[in-house]
């Protein structure tokens, strides 16, 4: 990976400036459009390249001497994965070198430890916002920004409710969403940590058709909207969502889709295309740019992303306005964010601060599982009417049976006999309690539990109501199933949630 070219004196005074901590009050605008102005065009092109990198101790030195080496430099990273110990050796080195400092981006959605495997292993934001009462949101905003500041992270990236497809599982409390999505991005901006917001996720193009106008005015526009202040960039990837964008284009690549984000939405941070495992990275860049992306996250080598921008616009498919009007909104973003850059903290200390946080917040992630939890079987209840049934064959969630068994007449489904046996049990058990919920961490849990009710009757089939409780990640199938209400949580919480 080559990576760092021109850098003009204007672009390196205005950053050296505001890194320093200058007002940025009045000359703002007027020093931006000097730095634009001293950047040749290669250099523009190459403000709007991110490579996503997953640092560790063993490549956090390599990366970095790319980094600082590479010209024209790019204008960000994003940290997708890897080691807290390699983030914050990389970031140490970035803040001790010469020339322009790249902003630092990362997943931050189940918190630094969630991404990095140290530190605050959060809920999934989507259910942070259902879950958590304001004092809550907040004291979790000042975690996320004090682990990230340490690592060096200037800013992070959250996805709020993906209700993709059939998969309602976070809209525990939608009404409350968008207003402590809101709080939460304003708690973690005066914490001097701005979030970005990924919407529209899909987990394939055959969950376009299920994205209507409708869905989208009561689940993700209200959450875009809520972000309209305080939300630093928008994240989008490649759904397909023609209720939204008016093509059948990838949003990353629909023209239409910018434009309305523009105009309708008045949404005037920059917006950035994630092409992480695009096929056709380094073209899908440019087309990106081309639609109207300010800048593109890509996982192949930046150095073809960046030649087939320039080729573009050599050939006429990207103007010039467009690569200007993309780095000024980068630049802008750059002025207001990255002179909030950490004071240095050597490795180590990182490393203790993110342990010290790590266990003050141990308490709070179990208090947020058990009341998700319990929320969620508390919506069950009340629709199973007769009573339930449980199908828990893998025998690691039984506090939360004992939940369900406490609060309604509950009939367990037992698991390991044979097949015509258990279908004959399921029958009679869903003739008294119609509501099964299935229950496990595993994707071959759900797939029997679908297999046995195949077997059943049709009229008895239709009359049930199916229940998944996914306790971790391999529970859901990449095809959604409408009729499935789908609890779930990220990975590494099954053996929390079982513990309730």
């Amino acid at each position: 990976m080559s990576m760092r070219a021109s850098v003009h004196t204007p672009l390196a005074v205005l950053l050296f400036v505001v890194a320093a901590g200058c007002n940025r009050s009045g000359d703002d605008a007027e020093r931006i459009e000097q730095t634009l102005a001293g950047l040749d065009l290669p250099a523009r092109v190459a403000q709007l390249i991110v490579p996503a990198l997953s640092p560790t101790s063993a490549n956090a030195d390599s990366l970095a001497s790319a980094l600082t080496a590479e010209r024209p430099a790019y204008g960000a990273v994003w940290i997708h994965a890897g080691e807290a110990a390699g983030v914050a050796r990389l970031t140490t080195a970035l803040d001790s070198a010469a020339g322009v400092p790249l902003l630092v981006m990362a997943d931050l959605d189940e918190g630094v430890g969630g991404l990095l495997g140290r530190g605050s292993d959060l809920p999934p934001v989507g259910h942070l916002l259902s879950a958590a009462d304001e004092d809550e949101v907040q004291e979790v905003a000042a975690l996320l920004a004090a682990e990230a500041s340490a690592l060096g992270i200037h800013l992070g990236a959250v996805a709020p409710p993906a209700v993709s497809g059939g998969f309602p599982h976070s809209l525990l409390q939608r009404e409350r969403e968008p207003e402590m999505l809101s709080q939460l991005l304003d708690d973690a901006s005066t914490k001097e940590l701005p979030l970005a917001i990924s919407l529209f996720n899909a987990p394939g193009d055959s969950e376009a058709l299920r994205w209507d106008r409708a869905r989208l005015d009561a689940f993700e526009l209200p959450l875009l909207d809520a972000a309209h202040e305080d939300g630093a960039l928008l994240v989008v990837g490649s759904a397909v969502i023609p209720a939204l964008s008016g093509d059948s284009a990838q949003l990353s690549e629909s023209r239409s889709f910018y434009t309305a984000l523009r105009r309708e939405h008045d949404w005037q941070a920059p917006a950035v295309a994630d092409l992480r495992g695009s096929a056709e990275g380094s073209q899908a860049a440019a087309r990106s740019i081309s639609a109207g992306a300010d800048m593109v996250i890509v996982d192949g080598d930046p150095a073809e992303a960046k030649a087939a921008v320039i080729a573009a616009l050599e050939a006429g498919s990207i103007s010039e306005g467009r690569i200007e009007a993309a780095v000024r909104r980068v630049l802008i973003l750059k002025n207001r964010h990255i002179g909030r850059a950490r004071v240095a903290i050597a490795p180590d200390s990182a490393l203790a601060l993110l342990d010290r946080s790590s266990a003050e917040m141990a308490d709070l992630s179990r208090t947020l599982a058990e009341r998700l939890t319990y929320r969620r079987t508390g919506e069950i209840l009340p629709a199973a009417g007769r009573g339930v049934v449980v199908f828990d064959p893998e025998q690691q969630a039984r506090s939360f049976v004992g939940a369900v068994g406490e609060a309604s007449p509950m009939f367990e489904l037992a698991a390991g006999g044979d097949r015509d046996s258990t279908v004959g049990a399921l029958a009679q058990h869903l003739a008294r309690a119609p509501t099964l919920i299935v229950v496990g961490t595993q994707a071959e849990s759900f797939a029997a539990a679908d297999s046995l009710v195949s077997a059943l009757p049709d009229s008895l089939r239709a009359a049930a109501r199916l229940v998944r409780v996914a306790l971790g990640p391999d529970a859901i199938g990449e095809e959604g199933q409408p009729q499935l209400d789908v609890f779930s949580w990220g990975a590494g919480r099954a053996s929390q949630l079982a513990a309730v």
